[in-house]
């Protein structure tokens, strides 16, 4: 699914690209789109800091439970 949107995005950039050349799209349209692109940029950005955020400090409880387990002898 992920490349299909891709190449769909792909085709229309292009298509958007050919068109500026041409003068044949507003400038004002495509800042409009750069800017909800730059949006989306900002919020997914936000998101992956938190997400990454809270996995490590996962990671860091989980290598403080692992130092404190090799402490134990059990086998």
């Amino acid at each position: 699914m992920f490349n299909f949107l891709k190449k769909m995005t792909d085709w229309m950039m292009d298509k958007e690209e050919e068109l500026a050349k041409k003068c044949k799209i507003r400038p004002e349209d495509v800042q409009k789109e750069l800017d909800k692109v730059k949006e989306k940029k900002e919020a997914y950005q936000k998101e992956y800091e938190e997400v990454m955020s809270e996995f490590n400090k996962v990671e860091g409880r989980l290598q403080n439970i692992l130092k404190e387990a090799k402490k134990c002898d059990l086998k």
